[in-house]
């Protein structure tokens, strides 16, 4: 049987491993059996394909993971066990049921597309009251309804699983600062992977050109955001009380998802001020600057930085105490 503070782990690492052989398998049918099995090949061997598709990928893993960990954690904790009478049944069960689930996902995910792009077309259309582009509306509700259904079919999966599974005794697992903080930091990754940068081909502030190598595809699509994670871990862990009181999972999910749309919104904000305190002449001058994509990041850097501080304050309260009533 495993140890009370491994279950969980076991669980995430089974979830991810189960996600990625459900998009390895995917990805073969698409492009070694579809009909359009040659054009796909010849379209995904380009970097600019290949980097966001493997983005999405590594989000949709991770999501699954930090999913299972959750679940399987709070649902231990609530038992008061560590250990489970079968586990490797549950598990088994666990990653069918999410098989099942991405499955009829996709399917959703195939007619919802259509749905979506006819939706945004006529919002567009005139006094439809939409001011942004069809095409990014449309993209930015898909990412976000995929995030969605990542997230509910891995939920949904493992807590049927678990409704007939007996607890076998054991410690129940802990949740200290440091979880909470990896939480966070993963749940803003997760964000940083599906919206922004499946938002960059629309938005135009890539560091990217069409023409670029792969390995600037993985610098830009996969390395940074990972390092921005990196950052916003070591900012969390700074503020993040150590006497968590009642805060559980949630609350670090939370946390990462609102230092993320924080960090967005605030960014949308410094963009309009210069524009609106800016001459035209000014802000092209800046955008053909060689240093203008690295001014950029960094600028989000502090952004992130910032904003997960804040919001660690306002989830966590301002002490190592409980955290306020209002945000449990």
């Amino acid at each position: 049987m495993p140890d009370a503070p491994d279950l969980p782990r076991r669980f995430a690492i089974a979830s991810a491993l189960a996600r990625l052989v459900f998009g390895l398998a995917g990805y073969g049918l698409i492009l070694f059996v579809s009909p359009q099995a040659h054009q796909l090949r010849a379209l995904y061997a380009q970097p600019a394909a290949l980097g966001p598709m493997v983005a999405r990928g590594l989000a949709a893993i991770l999501l699954a993971g930090l999913a299972a960990w959750c679940v399987t954690r709070r649902w231990l904790a609530r038992r008061g066990a560590g250990r489970l009478a079968r586990p490797g049944r549950t598990l088994a069960g666990y990653v069918g049921l999410l098989w099942a689930g991405l499955l009829a996902a996709e399917i959703l995910q195939a007619y919802s597309g259509v749905w979506l792009a006819g939706l945004a077309r006529r919002l567009a259309a005139p006094g439809g009251g939409m001011r942004i582009p069809p095409a990014l509306f449309a993209a930015l509700l898909s990412a976000m309804a995929a995030a969605a259904l990542e997230l509910l079919c891995a939920w949904a999966a493992l807590r049927v699983a678990l409704w007939r599974s007996r607890t076998a005794g054991g410690a129940a697992p802990a949740y200290t600062a440091d979880h909470a903080a990896a939480i966070a930091a993963a749940s803003l990754l997760v964000w940083q992977w599906l919206i922004v940068l499946g938002l960059v081909p629309f938005l135009g502030i890539g560091l990217l050109e069409r023409q670029s190598s792969l390995a600037a595809y993985a610098l830009g699509y996969w390395a940074l955001p990972a390092a921005l994670a990196a950052l916003a871990l070591a900012v969390n862990r700074r503020h993040v009380p150590r006497a968590l009181g009642g805060a559980d999972a949630p609350r670090a999910v939370a946390h990462g998802s609102l230092s993320f749309w924080l960090a967005q919104a605030a960014g949308i904000g410094l963009v309009a001020l210069a524009l609106m305190n800016v001459d035209s002449a000014g802000i092209q001058a800046f955008s053909r600057s060689p240093a203008a994509p690295w001014i950029r990041l960094l600028a989000y850097a502090a952004l992130q930085s910032l904003s997960c501080a804040l919001c660690a304050r306002l989830l966590y309260g301002r002490r190592g105490g409980a955290a306020p009533a209002a945000a449990a």
